[in-house]
């Protein structure tokens, strides 16, 4: 009895000083994080939808803190980012702009006010289309997943204007997905849901403890990224090997197939191609704003397009690279919080598009879609 007593003592000391390393060390890490490299923190409160896709967490108010910024995300009953309630009918006179992308277009990096969405709709204003914007980006979202939720959510809006904000991380995201597929140029539904990891972080994120680590340790919101990146490659390994296996079977009998960068093109034109074809069924227009990338040559660092060149025959796309061209990326793009745009960036952008869109939505107005008031210089 007293040799069982010692062990379980001797055991329940190992024990605890393991606990007590780990959360002095745990504490150490947290400090010397925020004192010489602060975290991003911007957790994606996401949940699932009844369509199979990720969809923001609706009645949010939360905010996100970066070595360069701290600024307010709310969203309303919906998931949308807004201030306020966004009923699905619209009154005759008001554009509707139904808004889908990932974070750039959600507006990561910048205020409400701020946002490129916001900037348009007073540049519109300004040439006397009142119009509204109904943002249904959501961070991570691919062209798949924007698809869907144009079918299922966005066309409810009534749109005159579908904005898609299109980026580079579009290209792998709409295969990682595996919503949908193109076989002999064909698009078609592959798979009814991909909701990876939501079940898990709607309920971790439903306890107190778990969420105030999200929106305040720098410790857990490194790690987290961390996990997050190497879950990606996991996903695209676990994907390239199955789709070597496959390769591999047909090898014998399949005729050449085009390279896996031109396959990821095809996909991502189909999918534009398909949501154009749901937008004009319900008499609305689209337009593709291309996020640049940045790549470096040598010591210098420039914009460059990912957009593929036949997504600009199926409606107007508008490419800010040549408007942000005059400013140094760092007043134009954050730094040190994931790259996204400040709000000189979402000035200039919300501009350019405003002038790239103009032609549609006068031409809308011309047809009734809309009532838009005259401006200086036009007949009353």
């Amino acid at each position: 009895m007293k040799l069982a007593n010692l062990i379980r003592s001797r055991a329940l000391r190992r024990i605890g000083t393991i606990l007590f390393v780990a959360i002095y060390a745990s504490m150490f890490v947290e400090i010397y994080l925020r004192v010489f490299r602060p975290a991003i923190i911007m957790p994606r409160y996401v949940v699932d939808s009844p369509y199979g896709v990720r969809v923001n967490m609706p009645n949010l108010d939360i905010r996100h803190k970066t070595p360069d910024y701290e600024i307010a995300i709310r969203t309303n009953a919906k998931g949308v980012r807004a201030d306020r309630e966004i009923p699905y009918s619209k009154p005759g006179n008001l554009c509707r702009i139904v808004a889908l992308g990932d974070s750039f277009t959600l507006g990561y990096g910048v205020s409400q006010d701020d946002s490129f969405l916001s900037v348009m709709e007073n540049e519109l204003a300004r040439h006397g289309i009142t119009a509204e914007t109904v943002n249904l980006a959501v961070s991570g979202h691919s062209t798949t997943e924007e698809l869907i939720v144009l079918e299922n959510e966005g066309m409810k809006y009534q749109p005159d204007l579908i904005l898609i904000g299109w980026h580079h991380t579009d290209l792998k995201g709409n295969g990682r997905t595996g919503l949908y597929r193109l076989s002999d140029g064909r698009l078609t539904r592959a798979n009814e849901s991909f909701l990876p990891a939501v079940a898990a972080r709607k309920f971790l994120f439903s306890l107190r403890p778990y969420r105030f680590l999200a929106e305040h340790s720098h410790l857990y919101c490194t790690t987290r990224e961390i996990a997050s990146e190497k879950a990606i490659d996991l996903i695209d390994w676990i994907q390239s090997v199955r789709k070597g296996e496959r390769s591999a079977r047909k090898a014998a009998t399949a005729p050449a197939s085009p390279g896996k960068h031109q396959a990821e093109e095809d996909l991502a034109v189909a999918l534009l191609k398909r949501i154009c074809e749901v937008g004009r069924a319900g008499g609305a227009e689209v337009i593709i704003l291309d996020v640049p990338r940045t790549v470096r040559e040598q010591d210098r660092r420039r914009l460059v397009s990912s957009l593929p060149a036949e997504a600009g025959e199926l409606c107007t796309a508008y490419s800010p690279i040549q408007d942000l061209a005059p400013f140094p990326l760092e007043r134009t793009f954050w730094q040190r919080s994931a790259g996204h745009w400040t709000p000189l960036g979402c000035q200039i952008v919300g501009k350019g598009l405003a002038k790239s869109a103009l032609p549609v939505l006068e031409k809308l107005a011309r047809n009734g879609r809309f009532a838009a008031a005259p401006t200086k210089g036009q007949p009353q």
